[in-house]
C-alpha cells in the first residue's frame, strides 16, 4: 500500500477540518498515526526520527505551547542557570530579583569548584582543543574502558535488542562490581585490575587486547595518549598506587599470596559519607617474621 507524502495542518482551524469525516481527512489521518508507530524505523546512530512536518504539526496541536525561552536568569549564589518559570511560587512577576531556590537553597549548600585534572588530561579534555583532543573526546568512552578496575556484574537481558527499535539496556537484579584475583589463571590473558600487576611489560598491548576483544571497533587509539594517561594514573590515583604496590610485592617475594581488601561500611553507616583520613595501605603477611 502506498502512501502519499501530505502537509500536516499548522493552525487551529486546520485541525479541525481535520476533524471532518471525509475520505481525505480519514487517509491524512491515517498517514499521521502511521507516522507515530513507525517513527522508529527512520533511526539515524540509535535515536527516533520524526520528520519537520510531524514535529510542527505536534507543536501547533498544542492548545498553550509550553515555551519558555532560553534559560537566562542565574542564581546569585551559585551561578546556576534557570528559567523565569523555575523561580519560587510565592514570588510576583514583577519583581526584578528572581529568586532560584533549588539549586543551593540561597547559599546555604556550597559545592567546591570542580579541580582542574592533572596533564595529559586538562589538555585532552578541552572541547576547543586540537585534532588529539577532539580524538580523545570521541573515544572517550574506549578510553576509559582501557583502565578501568572492575567489571560490571548483574543478570543483563541481551535478547530485547533484536528488531530495528532503539536499543535498551535492561537489567534485573542487583548491580554490583567484580573485581577477581590480583593475576589471572593459568593461559588466560590479563584484564581489568589485574592489567595493573600483571605482566607491566607489555601493560599498553595487554589493554589494548583486553578491549578489543570486548570490542573490534576499538582498535584506532592513540598509543602516546594511553603511554600519558598511564602515566597520570601512576602519579596521583590512589587506587593504581596500591596495586602497584602489589606488583612490587609479588616481583620482590615470588610465590606469595598477597591480598588487597577493600573495607566498606555498613548499610546506612554514617561513615562511608565521611571523608577518608588516611591513604596508607598495610599488609600482614602470615608467616614473614623478617620484619
Amino acid at each position: 500500500m502506498k502512501y502519499e507524502t501530505i502537509c500536516l495542518p499548522e493552525r487551529q482551524q486546520d485541525r479541525n477540518i481535520l476533524n471532518i469525516d471525509t475520505k481525505e481527512n480519514r487517509l491524512r489521518r491515517r498517514n499521521i498515526n502511521l507516522q507515530k508507530k513507525l517513527a522508529y524505523l527512520s533511526i539515524p546512530y540509535s535515536m527516533v526520527h520524526f520528520s519537520p512536518d510531524y514535529i510542527q504539526y505536534l507543536k501547533n496541536s498544542y492548545p498553550q505551547r509550553s515555551y519558555y525561552g532560553v534559560a537566562s536568569n542565574q542564581c546569585k549564589y551559585c551561578g546556576a542557570i534557570f528559567w523565569a518559570e523555575e523561580r519560587i511560587r510565592h514570588q510576583r512577576n514583577r519583581d526584578k530579583n528572581i529568586i532560584y531556590t533549588q539549586c543551593c537553597k540561597e547559599g546555604k549548600i556550597k559545592i567546591p569548584p570542580f579541580k582542574v585534572p592533572p596533564e595529559p588530561l586538562c589538555t585532552l579534555l578541552n572541547y576547543n582543543g586540537d585534532s588529539r583532543s577532539k580524538h580523545f573526546l570521541e573515544k572517550i568512552r574506549q578510553y576509559n574502558s582501557l583502565f578501568c578496575f572492575t567489571s560490571m556484574g548483574g543478570n543483563i537481558d541481551k535478547c530485547i535488542n533484536q528488531g530495528d527499535g532503539p536499543h535498551v539496556f535492561r537489567v534485573s537484579g542487583q548491580i554490583h562490581h567484580r573485581i577477581g584475583s590480583l593475576v589471572p589463571q593459568p593461559n588466560n590473558a590479563p584484564k581489568f585490575v589485574q592489567l595493573y600487576i600483571y605482566d607491566t611489560q607489555n601493560e599498553i598491548n595487554n589493554r589494548l587486547q583486553a578491549i578489543t576483544h570486548e570490542d573490534s571497533e576499538n582498535t584506532e587509539l592513540d598509543l602516546g595518549i594511553i603511554e600519558g594517561l598511564k602515566e597520570m594514573l601512576d602519579k596521583y590515583n590512589p587506587l593504581v598506587k596500591t596495586f602497584r604496590k602489589a606488583r612490587d610485592l609479588l616481583q620482590q617475594y615470588n610465590g606469595i599470596d598477597v591480598n588487597v581488601r577493600i573495607i566498606g561500611a555498613q548499610k546506612g553507616d554514617p561513615i562511608q559519607y565521611e571523608m577518608p583520613t588516611a591513604d596508607e595501605l598495610a599488609l600482614l603477611i602470615v608467616g614473614d617474621y623478617s620484619t
